[in-house]
């Protein structure tokens, strides 16, 4: 500030002084605090609305009272109540009266937001100090759309409340410095002549040039380091930031499962879930993550429960299936067409001593794998049996009955509420198998990270692929979430084995046995979980902070999983082929992944598709070519970089 304005000011008697990039700024633009805002608000209460139009509703909002009120000024209150209006006429039919009740929260959302991005200008903050040792009278007078109490916790926080005589805000007044009216109100209120009252402030117009052209004196202060808003360039550098500084085994997934996590809160607050059932094994570290997110946006107050469903596609099999005469095990037969009798009987949910027993009394061959087996001889011969018809109804009404008490168990009424599943994918046999279990009395829907195939789809069961999906036809990016698609089960593996089947409550109290294996999946994964789960509560933080979405950075995100795909270090080859070799199938096969590898013969493929970039680095590892990582890494980056571009420019699809 010039010499001549402190002259100015310790001559008058009534200093007035801007509030907003005078004594206080904000870190980012107004509007950027207002788009986070209706972010949050969507997010905290589930609004069926996508944050950017909430933002728009609030833009309209103001328009439409600054045209109503009285010199265009409207109290936050008024604000409110105008913006819950309009989203409840339009969206919820008028008939949301939640947000109603909710207005003081809706506003401190505001408040904590404001106070987040605010800092202190220590310059003009000292110059009024000294203005007040001087036994000035100090308003501060500011053309603002929260009141006088919302602006005095402003001034409180930074400690200038004490220096401030007392505060008009346009809002409360209904007049305003930009006409002026304002300070027609404060001179006849205190009485001060036009030369002995000064106005300080920021802006030429409101806080100079209409003073002065009511002969009162003003006091310009430039603001230069005006903050930048936030840009989708700035949020796009935090995301690849985050994934440079934490690069590591696998740690790239992070982004796939974040933006999962991200769709899957939208899609159940627009559809008003209120259960979600998280399915074992992989839905564990699901549920951590979206819980992680629900604590987050939503606190303490939580309108969406999470729960943990321990299943498997073995154990809810049987209690689905249908009297003997009427069973085709088409959930089954369609994944698994060339299996044995053995394991035919344990998808179906007879125990090994079951097995024992008919091999024993019908001298079955029980290991000989059996091709189109659903319509074999040997499955039609096993199935006619006595034994194996009592031992299939027994186990089929033992199974329904335990599930039935299982369901029970989490006190929520399903035939009213539905049942809403989340799964890692990729068919939804669980989801199916259960449908079965309940007749169709359940409306069951299900939320996958990546859904292939249909299944038994159908308007009572209904199947979502959230992060991406192939049906009913290939959604944005599925090309690069799809790439080695099974590995996502094994970055998810559970901390406990499989569920091998349901049993009674007073036989076990947590209702469900499990599979014997040692489960060494979890313990070569878990540190690697815990890399994932750490930089995701770092991407919610750049987005917190903002006012995009998740889903406008898509193209980033999958940028970012194809790169970590092209890449592979020793350690990652370490950890992915102890991942493949303790993986066990409980379901059609009952075997470890790393039985079957062993026994595929090796075959040459294109080294520069995607798809087998990780057979690639298998075989360099196996002919102890590691050193040759790096440089085939980067030429099939290279590659893909260059086809992508070509596929942009000439529209190849």
């Amino acid at each position: 500030m010039r010499k001549k304005d402190l002259k100015r000011l310790s001559e008058a008697d009534f200093i007035g002084f801007d509030c907003f990039d005078t004594l206080i700024h904000r870190s980012c633009h107004p509007e950027t605090i207002k788009q986070i805002w209706a972010k949050r608000v969507c997010r905290k209460y589930g609004l069926p609305i996508t944050a950017k139009e909430f933002y728009k509703i609030r833009k309209a909002s103001e328009e439409y009272l600054e045209k109503k009120s009285e010199n265009g000024e409207y109290t936050y209150q008024e604000l409110i109540q105008e913006i819950i209006k309009r989203h409840t006429l339009y969206f919820n039919g008028g008939n949301d009266k939640e947000l109603f009740k909710r207005t003081q929260e809706i506003k401190q959302l505001e408040i904590e937001l404001e106070t987040q991005h605010q800092y202190l200008d220590h310059d003009n903050a000292e110059i009024l100090k000294e203005l007040y040792k001087q036994n000035k009278k100090i308003f501060l007078i500011s053309d603002f759309y929260m009141g006088k109490e919302d602006v005095a916790v402003f001034l409180k926080r930074f400690s200038l409340d004490q220096y401030i005589q007392d505060i008009f805000v346009s809002c409360d007044l209904k007049k305003c410095k930009r006409n002026g009216t304002i300070f027609d109100a404060l001179q006849q209120q205190f009485g001060f002549s036009s030369r002995n009252f000064v106005m300080v402030g920021d802006n030429k117009k409101s806080d100079v040039a209409i003073p002065r052209g009511k002969g009162f004196h003003a006091v310009f202060c430039r603001y230069r380091n005006r903050e930048r808003n936030v840009t989708p360039l700035c949020v796009k550098r935090k995301i690849s930031a985050l994934y440079r500084k934490n690069r590591g085994s696998f740690t790239g997934y992070a982004y796939g499962l974040y933006l999962f996590s991200d769709n899957l809160y939208k899609m159940a607050a627009q559809t008003k879930t209120e259960n979600l059932f998280f399915l074992s094994r992989e839905g564990e570290f699901l549920k951590r993550i979206f819980d992680y997110l629900v604590q987050c946006r939503q606190g303490d107050e939580k309108r969406l429960s999470t729960h943990y469903f321990l299943g498997s596609r073995v154990a809810t099999f049987a209690p689905g299936l249908l009297e003997l005469k009427e069973e085709t095990f088409e959930t089954l037969v369609r994944q698994y067409q060339s299996i044995s009798l053995n394991q035919f009987l344990r998808s179906i949910g007879f125990s090994e001593n079951e097995a024992q027993l008919i091999r024993e009394t019908y001298g079955f061959d029980m290991e000989q794998k059996i091709d189109d087996v659903i319509h074999s001889k040997e499955i039609k011969e096993l199935i006619s049996t006595p034994v194996f018809k009592e031992l299939y109804e027994k186990n089929r009404r033992e199974q329904r009955d335990n599930l039935a008490e299982y369901c029970s168990s989490f006190g929520i009424d399903f035939v009213t509420e539905g049942l809403h599943l989340v799964d890692v994918g990729w068919k939804g046999t669980i989801q199916d198998n259960l449908f079965r279990y309940f007749k169709g009395k359940v409306e069951v829907e299900g939320f996958y990270l990546g859904l292939q195939e249909n299944g038994n789809l159908n308007v009572q069961n209904r199947k979502y692929g959230v992060l991406y999906g192939k049906v009913p036809f290939e959604s944005e990016k599925a090309s690069v979430w799809d790439l080695d698609f099974q590995f996502w089960e094994k970055i998810l593996a559970g901390s406990h084995s499989a569920v091998k089947k349901y049993e009674n409550k007073s036989i076990n109290e947590h209702m469900v046995c499990f599979e014997e294996e040692h489960n060494l999946e979890y313990e070569l994964i878990k540190e690697t979980q815990e890399h994932i789960f750490h930089m995701i509560s770092e991407i919610e933080a750049v987005f917190d902070g903002c006012c995009f979405e998740a889903d406008d950075f898509q193209d980033t995100f999958a940028g970012i999983h194809r790169k970590m795909l092209c890449s592979m270090s020793r350690k990652e080859m370490e950890l992915y082929l102890g991942l493949r070799k303790h993986h066990y199938e409980n379901f059609g096969l009952f075997s470890y992944e790393g039985e079957h590898v062993k026994k595929r013969r090796l075959r040459l493929h294109n080294p520069f598709n995607m798809r087998y970039a990780r057979a690639v680095y298998v075989m360099l590892d196996k002919y102890h070519l590691q050193g040759l990582f790096r440089i085939y890494g980067t030429a099939l980056y290279a590659v893909q970089i260059i086809w992508g571009r070509w596929r942009k420019r000439y529209q190849i699809i």
